[in-house]
């Protein structure tokens, strides 16, 4: 039915539960919908957390994370979130607000603070970790997350197309940030 045709009445009768229970825990279904999305969203950052403390090199560990990320942000169930969240958000700006302040902004913070450790540890070069990060997740998902989220690309990528596209984007971000390219010319 999409967001904004359905009710309560008919999210109540698919879930099997009275309009009642619901709303003793939902004051309607933008809250409902938050909750949904904040229980999804916890166990994504979770995954994407686990992929920057893998062992290894920096390289290794960046590489997993924009696997990772990648993987997640074109998955079907994040870009269907999204196209729900611009329906939403030109009426309800402050949904489209909280959605970026708890997923991209929050995801965003996370890179640069691993960013910033590596910087402190000698691992790459000092730089803006905040513009870095913000970098290295545009170039992870460069040609893939709007086309996903436009349905020109129907399904996810394929791993080989996620791996193609955090190589890429790899070469980039060492070619600029990491202290042995740069000594080494590469």
């Amino acid at each position: 039915m999409g967001f904004d045709a359905a009710g309560m009445a008919d999210i109540t009768r698919e879930a099997g539960v009275s309009k009642g229970t619901i709303y003793v825990y939902f004051d309607g279904k933008d809250e409902l919908f938050e909750a949904l999305m904040d229980r999804e969203r916890e166990r994504m950052f979770g995954d994407i957390a686990a992929a920057l403390e893998v062992p290894g090199h920096t390289v290794d560990r960046l590489r997993t994370y924009g696997q990772t990320l990648t993987r997640l942000l074109c998955s079907t169930t994040v870009i269907q979130a999204h196209r729900i969240i611009i329906g939403i958000s030109s009426r309800k700006p402050q949904i489209g607000a909280a959605f970026y302040e708890k997923g991209a902004r929050r995801g965003l913070a996370l890179l640069r603070q691993f960013l910033d450790r590596e910087i402190a540890a000698g691992r790459i070069l000092p730089c803006d970790s905040g513009r870095a990060a913000q970098h290295y997740i545009e170039l992870c998902l460069a040609g893939l997350f709007r086309q996903r989220l436009l349905a020109h690309l129907p399904k996810p990528p394929s791993e080989a197309q996620i791996a193609s596209n955090v190589d890429a984007a790899l070469q980039m971000f060492c070619a600029l940030h990491l202290p042995e390219v740069q000594n080494h010319g590469h």
